[in-house]
């Protein structure tokens, strides 16, 4: 059943995201994405609940001590459904396509990363929390190597939990991120678990955002996310 809806979608939004990691087998990486996000179909009204599909596009440059490159182009899927004015909820559809640049390393990059979920959002007056739980389809690249020996790696699935909280100075917003990923199998059935927080900073206006945001990898200093295929 689709009724009118009352509220008013929102409008494309711009983000320019800078984050900066360290721990794990790479010094330090630097990541920067730029985003665009949109709504197809504007608000919808189903069963007595307003919701507006969005999508957002994006790009990333990738940059570590040893080696950097471009891509991977990423698309995200959600269906919000407006709980209340402040809280929303719904399902989420990411895809990553591997990266961009032909000739970097052929490791885990190398490949097409789907992953599905749920998005939550909480935008009160002074304070914001966005939570994202999503699993990752398991998948399997080729790396080249050097001597020309190819052998297939498989990647198994990834459960992955992100959580933003913080406060809301005016157009700031000061705050911290957590990350958990979680995997089984990777290493000989080992059992896998990244853990990582840091502090961000954001500034946004009606449209566009800047966010700028450091994490540290709190366990396992052996592996990183690049172990992971993520």
């Amino acid at each position: 059943v689709l009724e009118e809806p009352a509220r008013p979608p929102r409008r494309t939004d711009f983000a320019l995201q800078h984050t900066t990691s360290s721990g794990g087998t790479a010094e330090h990486r630097f990541v920067n994405k730029l985003a665009f996000e949109f709504s197809p179909v504007g608000v919808r009204r189903m069963f007595g609940k307003e919701y507006e599909p969005r999508i957002e596009g994006g790009i990333f440059y990738d940059s570590q001590s040893t080696d950097s490159h471009v891509g991977p182009l990423s698309a995200t899927a959600t269906a919000p459904f407006y709980i209340s004015n402040e809280f929303s909820a719904g399902p989420l559809f990411q895809f990553n396509m591997k990266s961009l640049d032909a000739g970097s390393d052929s490791n885990s990059r190398d490949r097409d990363v789907y992953s599905i979920g749920l998005a939550t959002d909480w935008q009160l007056a002074d304070s914001y929390t966005t939570v994202k739980t999503t699993y990752t389809l398991p998948s399997s690249f080729t790396p080249q190597k050097p001597d020309g020996v190819h052998q297939e790696q498989k990647i198994p699935p990834i459960w992955s939990v992100w959580v933003h909280e913080g406060l809301k100075f005016g157009r700031f917003m000061l705050g911290g991120i957590a990350e958990l990923h979680h995997t089984e199998g990777l290493y000989e059935n080992a059992v896998t678990t990244i853990v990582r927080t840091g502090p961000e900073v954001k500034w946004s206006n009606s449209r566009t955002s800047f966010n700028l945001a450091m994490v540290f990898l709190v366990n396992r200093r052996g592996f990183s996310l690049d172990a992971l295929g993520d």
